[in-house]
């Protein structure tokens, strides 16, 4: 996560410095360019803080307390609001329609900026929600599952040493279908035909 984090306050930096050599030739690359730094610098700050609740949901799971799911699906709500705003759709679509006018980097941030929307439009914010609380709720489940073979509780990674080095094969297909049980569990509360589509991959 550090080095993700590194990577994206350098592109801010490059982002920054191409910014302001834009800013002198003004015109449409110079408020694209605004638009663009604008987008970033808010982007960087949810993206801070989203990483920060996703990671806490996932390694802080405590059985009943719901804090820190909520925290996530808050920091999840805030950067789908954000990129998928109204706003956000007709300012890219506005500036992309004069690509000509753009650098060829500009054509492809904004692109980019139009792609991260389709994930989280406003025009469906209802669904977007639901399907941030279901991912919420399934990242839960993944993470706190009590993977169990025999009755007993065993790891995620006494499972992968049985699969990857046992040659008893009864103890081989335990460990199997125990790390298959966690599926059923993340199957829960799902859409009947979305657990079809799930059941046919």
């Amino acid at each position: 996560m550090k080095r993700k984090q590194i990577l994206a306050l350098s592109l801010a930096s490059l982002l920054a410095l191409a910014g302001a050599a834009l800013a002198a030739e003004g015109g449409v690359k110079a408020e694209a360019q605004a638009f663009i730094d604008g987008y970033t610098k808010k982007f960087l700050e949810l993206y801070y803080t989203t990483s920060q609740a996703e990671w806490r949901s996932n390694t802080y799971i405590v059985e009943g307390d719901e804090t820190n799911a909520k925290a996530t699906q808050a920091a999840q709500a805030a950067m789908a609001a954000f990129t998928g705003s109204a706003e956000t759709i007709a300012k890219t679509r506005g500036f992309l329609a004069k690509k000509a006018e753009l650098s060829d980097l500009q054509v492809r941030q904004l692109e980019k900026i139009l792609y991260a929307a389709a994930n989280n439009p406003a025009t469906a914010a209802e669904l977007v929600q639901q399907r941030i609380a279901a991912e919420t709720r399934q990242v839960e489940k993944l993470f706190g599952y009590d993977f169990k073979i025999d009755g007993k509780s065993v790891s995620a990674n006494d499972l992968d040493d049985v699969l990857d080095s046992s040659t008893d094969l009864e103890a081989r297909r335990k460990a199997w279908e125990s790390s298959k049980e966690v599926g059923r569990e993340l199957k829960d509360g799902l859409a009947p035909e979305l657990v079809e589509e799930l059941d046919r991959i």
